[in-house]
């Protein structure tokens, strides 16, 4: 059976018509058509420049699972082909030096047998890129967690493994008596090392902290990592960057530094590190491109007067440059910046929305991911300089089979003066001289961004006759550190001025209906959906996802103290005011709207409880409400079914109000 279903898929996937044939009438996107896009990620070009291997996620219905492989395409141009087929999860490809084989992780069943939860434990297998059987190279019992990173003779693999459980924790699991003294029972991610050709592996660091982002110097006698207090999300905002002997040895601290450090990258000649670095543990604020000398020293940043939020930098052969990726409003670009420091040039940008940058070892060409408004993300290159940019694969040709709304940017002035800007998508029918209901749908963070790039579930809605509109108000990512953090002390203040400001801009373009206008998000955009339905009824109706309706309750309950304290400037017991004025759950009084909302069982970021505590006042002030708790899901849904079924959901409840 496994067999049968990846045939038919590769059948779909690579199949030609033998002839011309009429082309059928296009129709309207569904949700299962939606979750069924095969997302393209991790891009990664070989060392001589002929391939890229990149990893394809797709969807399995009837397992009702997610499953992803890698796969390989060439440079030159010719058909993408499948490097493995699993029905579990291959990521991360990392290419040997000699590029000669493909190391990954996947949780396909090794020796080593599952604990805990029954199901196997992620491996570092490889594979001959020339074809043959993958074959584990780790057999660690607490399972591998994050990237691998090759040395660069080739003979090694560093990578980071999560503490297992110990024979006690074990037999209290089986017998029940499985009780977590909370900070206490928390599994670190420890740094090791395996030896390829005798699959011996060796634990290189063992103090309580977590691990991660291992990167080799290119002598291969060290290795850089980073290193966190716990594996908390907050806690990533404490991060700092190590080094240590990969001989084995205490490790050193590269840096000091009261804010987060990330994602270190040797220079070619070893005598260097760039690194990502923010200036204070804050949440919502912006990385700058740092380097550093490899033996510690004081830092030079490359991009402070930049003034975006950089990711993803890579080191030029000859290290006379570093290329990065940021976000520039709602597009995404690649940069390049002196190691020396001087000014920053942008590379690849435009319209297209592209990430996951990788460098050839000669320089010459950059494999990436790219998406437009009008196609899912596939396998991009272009020469290092950004020229000749092409792409390679189209792993989603069915999305030519489907009626899409076009996408474009809109740009007004707030109620302040400033400009603002978001994305709007036309109905799939659209016809001049018609109104249209609108969606809107504020993003999630609140530091992140709407992008041009391709949406599936807007499509979706647009399919169904809705426009979409999705603000970047004040407090997102991609705009500079004064817009970023200007809602700092301020959520549904300058964030409802700025959206309901759009709003009305694009009333005035003349093609939406302001009776019938419906609101929905997840996370902060779910927290936005209710805050705006407790102070305006202009709105027929409402769907919050994962939305706080309480801060006071959400401080205490989720997994981001610090994000809370930093957006709330402070304690709720030392800014009260902040909490309260800032929580929707206050100004239920005045919600008139129909109300639908929708959370995963398994919440830790924003507990269930601030649904609860919204629909429970709804309730009982005799607003129409539904409350959807959807089993096993954590913040983001990991099953097919339940995002099939939100989509629907919330198309279903916008058809009732606004249609």
């Amino acid at each position: 059976m496994k067999i049968l279903r990846i045939a038919l898929t590769l059948a779909a996937a690579l199949s030609v018509p033998l002839a011309p044939a009429a082309q059928p009438a296009k129709r309207a996107m569904t949700p299962t058509d939606a979750i069924a896009i095969r997302t393209v990620s991790d891009t990664q070009i070989s060392p001589d420049g002929m391939q890229v291997a990149f990893v394809v996620r797709e969807l399995d219905l009837a397992a009702n699972e997610f499953f992803s492989n890698l796969w390989i395409v060439p440079v030159g141009g010719g058909e993408a082909r499948r490097f493995t087929a699993s029905l579990k999860t291959d990521t991360s490809p990392r290419w040997s030096p000699d590029g000669k084989w493909l190391a990954f992780l996947a949780n396909r069943e090794s020796k080593r047998r599952p604990e805990g939860d029954g199901s196997p434990k992620t491996q570092v297998w490889v594979m001959s890129v020339g074809g043959g059987e993958a074959q584990p190279v780790t057999d660690v019992k607490g399972g591998v967690t994050g990237s691998v990173a090759w040395s660069p003779d080739g003979k090694q693999i560093a990578f980071t493994a999560q503490e297992p459980q110990t024979e006690d924790e074990q037999k209290r699991l089986k017998d029940k008596r499985d009780w977590v003294v909370v900070g206490e029972d928390t599994k670190m991610s420890q740094l090791w090392e395996v030896d390829v050709p005798t699959r011996n592996a060796r634990q290189l660091t063992t103090e309580r902290a977590d691990a991660s982002g291992p990167a080799w110097s290119p002598d291969g006698q060290s290795i850089a990592f980073v290193r966190r207090p716990t594996p908390k999300p907050d806690d990533g905002l404490l991060s700092d960057i190590l080094i240590v002997p990969a001989a084995g040895g205490p490790p050193r601290l590269l840096v000091k530094n009261p804010g987060p450090d990330a994602n270190p990258v040797w220079s070619p000649d070893g005598r260097w590190i760039a690194y990502l670095a923010g200036d204070r543990a804050q949440s919502g604020g912006q990385n700058d491109v740092m380097v550093v000398a490899a033996r510690g020293g004081e830092p030079l940043n490359l991009t402070r007067g930049f003034d975006r939020d950089e990711s993803n930098p890579v080191w030029s052969p000859g290290g006379s440059l570093i290329l990065f990726e940021t976000n520039i409003g709602a597009n995404r670009y690649f940069f390049s910046v002196p190691a020396v420091g001087g000014p920053v040039k942008p590379l690849i940008g435009g319209t297209l929305g592209i990430g996951s940058l990788s460098l050839s070892r000669d320089g010459k060409t950059v494999a990436f991911n790219s998406s437009d408004p009008l196609q899912p993300a596939d396998v991009w290159v272009a020469n290092a300089d950004g020229a000749n940019a092409r792409r390679l694969t189209k792993m989603n040709p069915q999305v030519d089979e489907f009626k899409l709304g076009a996408t474009e940017l809109v740009r007004w002035k707030n109620p302040d003066g400033g400009e603002v800007e978001g994305v709007l998508v036309k109905p799939a029918d659209f016809q001049a001289g018609r109104k249209y209901p609108l969606i809107v749908e504020p993003h999630g963070g609140p530091a992140g961004t709407q992008q041009t790039r391709f949406n599936p579930t807007w499509q979706a809605y647009v399919g169904r006759g809705y426009a979409v509109f999705a603000p970047n108000f004040r407090g997102s990512n991609g705009y500079g550190k004064a817009f970023i953090e200007a809602n700092v002390g301020k959520w549904g203040v300058v964030d409802f001025q700025d959206i309901m400001s759009g709003v009305d801009h694009v009333i005035s373009l003349g093609f939406v209906d302001p009776d019938r206008m419906g609101v929905e998000g997840w996370s902060y955009g779910g927290y936005m959906s209710q805050f705006i339905v407790t102070h305006t009824d202009r709105f027929k109706a409402a769907v919050p996802g994962a939305g706080m309706s309480n801060m006071i309750s959400f401080y205490g309950t989720t997994d981001i103290q610090r994000f809370t304290i930093y957006y709330m400037t402070g304690h709720p017991w030392e800014t009260s005011e902040v909490y309260r004025r800032s929580s929707p759950i206050f100004s239920i009084d005045k919600a008139k709207t129909p109300t639908l909302i929708l959370f995963g069982e398994q919440d830790r970021r924003v507990p269930i409880e601030q649904g609860e505590q919204f629909y429970t006042a709804l309730k009982q002030r005799g607003i129409e409400a539904q409350m959807v708790r959807y089993p096993r899901e954590p913040h983001g849904f990991t099953e097919p079914n339940h995002q099939i079924d939100r989509i629907q959901r919330i198309g279903d409840w916008f058809d009732r109000f606004l249609k």
